[in-house]
């Protein structure tokens, strides 16, 4: 352990001897324990629901109207070229 920290315990009830016999097998094939295949799993789990967050923010920020890609590029376009003096 890298850290200091006094290490957090969770015993989790799977309810599925099938399921923990996959995670345990799939650990044994990739050389590593199924406590850090867990916690990565977990971890991964968090990065989505924030993700869902985000994009749910994004979706319902008010008074901010979305513009389509295409457009923004042809502003961009246009605010370079009379930069340009063209």
């Amino acid at each position: 352990m890298a850290t200091t920290e006094k290490p957090v315990k969770l015993t989790v009830n799977l309810g599925d001897r099938e399921l923990y016999r996959a995670i345990r097998h799939a650990a044994i094939e990739r050389d590593r324990p199924v406590r850090e295949i867990v916690v990565e799993a977990l971890r991964e789990w968090l990065e989505r629901q924030e993700e869902k967050e985000d994009l749910a923010a994004i979706a319902g920020a008010e008074g901010e109207p979305t513009v389509p890609w295409e457009q923004v590029k042809a502003e961009l376009r246009q605010r370079r070229d009379i930069a340009r003096g063209r």
